[in-house]
């Protein structure tokens, strides 16, 4: 597998660990992978500092009463673009922005705890963005699959 960040199998493997369980101690990765904690612990340390990973808590929004998520296709005056997502990056409560190809220029995510914030979020908020030129929203009535262990 070619790589940009000199990634080798023994990296690609505390990956893998690491996206099953964050919490898994660099011990038992160790004795899985037959090389010393020291070599866990720095080869996660160099992970880490060039961001080929982060090791946080997810949450589940739905658990914590945001019960309303979105999808926002984010349909923009081209020459503004670099504006809008400017201002997008600005807003908290979209916890995903992407540039896309198609149709809208950027996609977004959010979890809200009610309808009304959602409606808010976009009137008051990224309607009010100059260079927006319309919005498509989807609301998620249900996820059938959602992972963040990726293939590779």
């Amino acid at each position: 597998m070619k790589n940009t960040y000199g990634l080798d199998h023994v990296d690609l493997k505390i990956i893998k660990i690491l996206q099953r369980d964050g919490r898994t101690p660099n011990t038992d990765i160790a004795r899985l992978l037959d090389v010393s904690e020291s070599t866990v612990r720095n080869r996660i340390a160099r992970l880490i500092e060039k961001d080929v990973i982060q090791i946080v808590a997810v949450a589940d929004p739905f658990k914590l009463g945001l019960d309303i998520a979105a999808s926002i296709k984010i349909h923009v005056d081209i020459q503004k673009a670099d504006h809008v997502a400017m201002e997008l990056e600005k807003i908290e409560s979209l916890w995903y922005i992407t540039l896309a190809t198609g149709a809208s220029t950027f996609n977004a995510e959010v979890y809200v705890r009610t309808i009304n914030d959602l409606q808010s979020l976009l009137k008051d908020r990224i309607w009010k963005i100059d260079g927006v030129t319309h919005t498509e929203t989807s609301v998620v009535m249900d996820y059938l699959k959602r992972e963040y262990c990726w293939d590779f």
